[in-house]
Protein backbone atom coordinates (compact mmCIF):
# COMPACT_ATOMS: atom_id res chain seq x y z
CA UNK A 1 0.00 0.00 0.00
CA UNK A 2 1.19 3.14 -0.94
CA UNK A 3 2.25 5.94 1.86
CA UNK A 4 0.29 8.84 1.84
CA UNK A 5 2.87 11.83 2.06
CA UNK A 6 2.40 15.51 3.50
CA UNK A 7 2.85 16.49 -0.43
CA UNK A 8 0.03 14.28 -1.35
CA UNK A 9 -2.46 16.20 1.42
CA UNK A 10 -1.32 19.25 0.23
CA UNK A 11 -1.95 18.28 -3.49
CA UNK A 12 -5.77 16.91 -2.17
CA UNK A 13 -6.34 19.81 0.37
CA UNK A 14 -5.76 22.97 -2.50
CA UNK A 15 -8.02 20.45 -5.00
CA UNK A 16 -10.56 20.54 -2.31
CA UNK A 17 -10.50 16.29 -1.74
CA UNK A 18 -11.29 15.21 1.44
CA UNK A 19 -8.68 12.66 1.64
CA UNK A 20 -6.62 15.50 2.44
CA UNK A 21 -8.39 17.64 5.09
CA UNK A 22 -9.22 14.27 6.85
CA UNK A 23 -4.91 14.08 6.93
CA UNK A 24 -4.99 17.44 7.75
CA UNK A 25 -7.43 17.53 10.48
CA UNK A 26 -5.61 14.34 12.40
CA UNK A 27 -2.19 15.17 11.63
CA UNK A 28 -1.54 19.09 11.65
CA UNK A 29 -4.69 20.58 14.20
CA UNK A 30 -3.00 19.28 16.96
CA UNK A 31 0.62 20.86 17.01
CA UNK A 32 -1.54 24.01 14.90
CA UNK A 33 -3.83 24.32 18.17
CA UNK A 34 -0.84 24.34 20.31
CA UNK A 35 1.01 26.95 18.60
CA UNK A 36 -2.06 28.98 18.63
CA UNK A 37 -2.54 28.25 22.27
CA UNK A 38 0.94 29.10 22.87
CA UNK A 39 0.66 32.62 21.11
CA UNK A 40 -2.43 33.70 22.78
CA UNK A 41 -5.04 31.62 20.31
CA UNK A 42 -7.35 29.14 20.44
CA UNK A 43 -9.62 27.27 18.08
CA UNK A 44 -11.67 30.91 16.30
CA UNK A 45 -8.03 31.47 15.49
CA UNK A 46 -7.34 27.75 14.33
CA UNK A 47 -10.73 27.69 11.87
CA UNK A 48 -9.80 31.12 10.59
CA UNK A 49 -6.11 29.73 9.64
CA UNK A 50 -7.86 26.89 8.27
CA UNK A 51 -10.26 28.80 6.20
CA UNK A 52 -7.54 30.51 4.63
CA UNK A 53 -6.09 27.39 3.68
CA UNK A 54 -9.03 26.59 1.67
CA UNK A 55 -9.48 30.10 -0.27
CA UNK A 56 -7.72 29.67 -3.54
CA UNK A 57 -6.54 32.93 -4.29
CA UNK A 58 -5.12 33.42 -0.68
CA UNK A 59 -4.34 30.06 0.47
CA UNK A 60 -0.20 29.57 0.78
CA UNK A 61 -1.04 25.78 -0.22
CA UNK A 62 -1.56 27.21 -3.98
CA UNK A 63 2.69 27.89 -4.16
CA UNK A 64 3.89 24.59 -1.90
CA UNK A 65 6.13 22.23 -3.93
CA UNK A 66 6.87 18.70 -1.92
CA UNK A 67 7.93 19.16 2.28
CA UNK A 68 8.34 17.54 5.06
CA UNK A 69 5.49 17.29 7.73
CA UNK A 70 7.96 19.81 9.69
CA UNK A 71 8.44 22.40 6.87
CA UNK A 72 5.32 22.35 6.17
CA UNK A 73 3.97 23.38 10.15
CA UNK A 74 6.94 26.03 9.71
CA UNK A 75 5.43 27.64 6.67
CA UNK A 76 2.55 28.09 8.35
CA UNK A 77 3.91 29.82 11.14
CA UNK A 78 3.24 33.62 9.45
CA UNK A 79 -0.16 32.68 9.55
CA UNK A 80 -0.28 31.94 13.58
CA UNK A 81 1.11 35.08 14.13
CA UNK A 82 -1.28 36.78 12.04
CA UNK A 83 -4.44 35.16 13.38
CA UNK A 84 -3.12 35.55 16.96
CA UNK A 85 -1.55 39.21 16.42
CA UNK A 86 -1.67 41.58 19.29
CA UNK A 87 -1.47 45.34 20.03
CA UNK A 88 2.34 46.42 20.38
CA UNK A 89 4.04 46.69 23.29
CA UNK A 90 5.83 49.77 22.44
CA UNK A 91 8.80 50.50 20.29
CA UNK A 92 11.22 47.61 20.18
CA UNK A 93 14.73 47.98 21.30
CA UNK A 94 17.34 48.95 18.01
CA UNK A 95 17.67 44.72 16.56
CA UNK A 96 21.42 45.97 15.72
CA UNK A 97 22.16 46.16 19.86
CA UNK A 98 20.50 43.44 20.90
CA UNK A 99 22.53 41.34 18.19
CA UNK A 100 25.65 43.08 19.19
CA UNK A 101 24.60 42.41 22.76
CA UNK A 102 24.26 38.49 22.16
CA UNK A 103 27.30 38.52 20.04
CA UNK A 104 29.22 36.30 22.68
CA UNK A 105 26.82 33.01 22.56
CA UNK A 106 27.58 30.38 21.09
CA UNK A 107 25.25 29.29 17.88
CA UNK A 108 23.67 26.85 20.54
CA UNK A 109 23.14 29.46 23.10
CA UNK A 110 21.76 32.07 20.74
CA UNK A 111 19.06 29.65 19.81
CA UNK A 112 17.97 29.10 23.40
CA UNK A 113 18.34 32.66 24.10
CA UNK A 114 16.55 33.65 20.88
CA UNK A 115 13.95 31.38 21.86
CA UNK A 116 12.82 33.41 24.03
CA UNK A 117 11.40 36.00 21.64
CA UNK A 118 9.21 33.60 20.91
CA UNK A 119 7.94 33.92 23.79
CA UNK A 120 8.88 30.27 25.86
CA UNK A 121 9.93 29.96 29.25
CA UNK A 122 13.02 28.48 30.38
CA UNK A 123 11.76 24.94 30.98
CA UNK A 124 10.06 25.12 27.50
CA UNK A 125 13.10 25.94 25.51
CA UNK A 126 15.10 23.66 27.55
CA UNK A 127 12.81 20.91 25.91
CA UNK A 128 12.75 22.51 22.67
CA UNK A 129 16.35 23.01 22.85
CA UNK A 130 17.12 19.46 24.62
CA UNK A 131 19.33 20.87 26.95
CA UNK A 132 19.27 20.43 30.58
CA UNK A 133 17.24 22.90 32.49
CA UNK A 134 19.80 24.20 34.80
CA UNK A 135 21.87 25.17 31.59
CA UNK A 136 19.14 26.41 29.75
CA UNK A 137 18.34 28.88 33.49
CA UNK A 138 21.80 29.91 33.51
CA UNK A 139 22.08 30.96 30.04
CA UNK A 140 18.74 32.83 30.14
CA UNK A 141 20.48 35.12 32.92
CA UNK A 142 23.71 35.02 31.38
CA UNK A 143 21.47 36.48 28.17
CA UNK A 144 19.43 39.07 30.36
CA UNK A 145 22.81 40.12 31.63
CA UNK A 146 24.39 40.42 28.10
CA UNK A 147 21.63 42.57 27.46
CA UNK A 148 21.31 44.80 30.61
CA UNK A 149 25.21 45.77 30.18
CA UNK A 150 24.18 47.13 26.47
CA UNK A 151 20.65 48.86 26.38
CA UNK A 152 20.05 52.32 27.59
CA UNK A 153 16.17 51.20 28.56
CA UNK A 154 16.54 47.43 30.02
CA UNK A 155 13.64 45.09 31.82
CA UNK A 156 13.46 41.72 32.78
CA UNK A 157 11.86 39.89 29.98
CA UNK A 158 12.53 42.09 26.59
CA UNK A 159 13.07 40.06 24.42
CA UNK A 160 9.65 38.13 25.63
CA UNK A 161 7.81 41.74 25.36
CA UNK A 162 9.31 42.68 21.73
CA UNK A 163 10.02 39.17 19.94
CA UNK A 164 7.32 39.68 17.75
CA UNK A 165 8.62 43.02 16.28
CA UNK A 166 12.02 41.18 16.63
CA UNK A 167 11.45 38.25 14.50
CA UNK A 168 9.78 40.49 12.04
CA UNK A 169 12.22 42.35 11.90
CA UNK A 170 15.21 40.02 11.51
CA UNK A 171 13.06 38.24 8.96
CA UNK A 172 13.33 40.78 6.63
CA UNK A 173 17.65 40.34 6.48
CA UNK A 174 17.84 37.16 4.72
CA UNK A 175 21.12 35.31 4.90
CA UNK A 176 22.97 35.03 1.35
CA UNK A 177 23.92 31.55 1.89
CA UNK A 178 20.99 30.24 3.86
CA UNK A 179 20.98 26.54 5.49
CA UNK A 180 18.45 23.85 3.75
CA UNK A 181 15.29 22.23 6.08
CA UNK A 182 17.80 19.43 5.64
CA UNK A 183 20.85 21.04 7.49
CA UNK A 184 18.45 22.27 10.51
CA UNK A 185 17.17 18.23 10.46
CA UNK A 186 20.23 16.49 10.80
CA UNK A 187 21.09 18.78 13.41
CA UNK A 188 17.73 18.15 15.24
CA UNK A 189 17.94 14.93 14.38
CA UNK A 190 21.63 13.75 15.47
CA UNK A 191 22.53 13.04 11.85
CA UNK A 192 24.83 15.37 11.08
CA UNK A 193 28.54 14.79 10.29
CA UNK A 194 31.65 17.01 12.47
CA UNK A 195 32.24 19.11 9.47
CA UNK A 196 28.40 19.91 9.04
CA UNK A 197 27.75 20.62 12.72
CA UNK A 198 30.80 23.12 12.26
CA UNK A 199 29.10 25.07 9.13
CA UNK A 200 25.88 24.92 10.80
CA UNK A 201 27.47 26.91 14.30
CA UNK A 202 29.45 28.78 11.86
CA UNK A 203 26.36 29.96 9.88
CA UNK A 204 24.60 30.85 13.25
CA UNK A 205 27.06 32.53 14.65
CA UNK A 206 27.55 34.70 11.30
CA UNK A 207 23.50 35.14 10.80
CA UNK A 208 20.96 36.17 13.25
CA UNK A 209 18.39 35.33 10.46
CA UNK A 210 19.24 31.54 10.31
CA UNK A 211 19.36 31.33 14.39
CA UNK A 212 15.56 32.89 14.04
CA UNK A 213 15.15 30.26 11.16
CA UNK A 214 16.90 27.06 13.28
CA UNK A 215 14.14 28.15 16.21
CA UNK A 216 11.08 28.24 14.11
CA UNK A 217 12.26 24.84 12.86
CA UNK A 218 12.95 23.99 15.92
CA UNK A 219 9.22 25.12 17.49
CA UNK A 220 8.17 23.04 14.66
CA UNK A 221 10.01 19.87 15.88
CA UNK A 222 8.51 20.27 18.55
CA UNK A 223 5.06 21.01 18.92
CA UNK A 224 4.52 17.42 16.22
CA UNK A 225 6.54 15.71 18.77
CA UNK A 226 4.34 16.94 21.93
CA UNK A 227 0.88 16.77 19.76
CA UNK A 228 0.12 13.22 19.05
CA UNK A 229 -2.52 12.49 15.86
CA UNK A 230 -5.79 12.78 16.62
CA UNK A 231 -7.80 9.21 15.89
CA UNK A 232 -10.87 9.56 13.26
CA UNK A 233 -13.55 10.20 16.17
CA UNK A 234 -11.65 13.04 17.43
CA UNK A 235 -11.11 14.27 14.11
CA UNK A 236 -14.30 14.26 12.85
CA UNK A 237 -15.98 17.06 14.88
CA UNK A 238 -13.62 19.49 12.91
CA UNK A 239 -14.52 18.22 9.60
CA UNK A 240 -18.13 18.39 10.73
CA UNK A 241 -17.35 21.93 10.44
CA UNK A 242 -15.63 21.94 6.93
CA UNK A 243 -18.58 20.11 5.69
CA UNK A 244 -16.59 16.71 5.36
CA UNK A 245 -18.14 13.59 5.71
CA UNK A 246 -17.13 10.94 8.25
CA UNK A 247 -14.91 8.34 5.90
CA UNK A 248 -16.43 4.92 5.12
CA UNK A 249 -15.08 2.05 6.88
CA UNK A 250 -14.80 -1.14 4.42
CA UNK A 251 -16.27 -4.52 4.94
CA UNK A 252 -12.74 -5.64 5.89
CA UNK A 253 -12.32 -3.04 8.66
CA UNK A 254 -15.25 -3.48 9.95
CA UNK A 255 -15.32 -7.07 10.37
CA UNK A 256 -11.92 -7.02 12.17
CA UNK A 257 -13.12 -3.93 14.11
CA UNK A 258 -15.65 -6.31 15.54
CA UNK A 259 -13.69 -8.88 16.22
CA UNK A 260 -11.00 -6.08 18.84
Amino acid sequence: MAIYTCFDMIVDCRQGNAPGWRHFARTFVPPLRRLLRHYGGGDDQLFALIERLRTPTASPLQAMQPMTEREFLDTLRPLVLEFTAQPAAGSPPDLAVVQEALAPLTAIERQAAWLESFGYSIPEAARIMRLDPATAEKLRARTEELLRAKLDDWSTGLLARYGRALGAEVEQHPSADPLSYRDVFDVIDGRNTWQHRLHFERTLEESWYEVHRACRIREADDALDKAKPLDHAAAQPILDRLGIAAEKTGLLKRLFAGKR
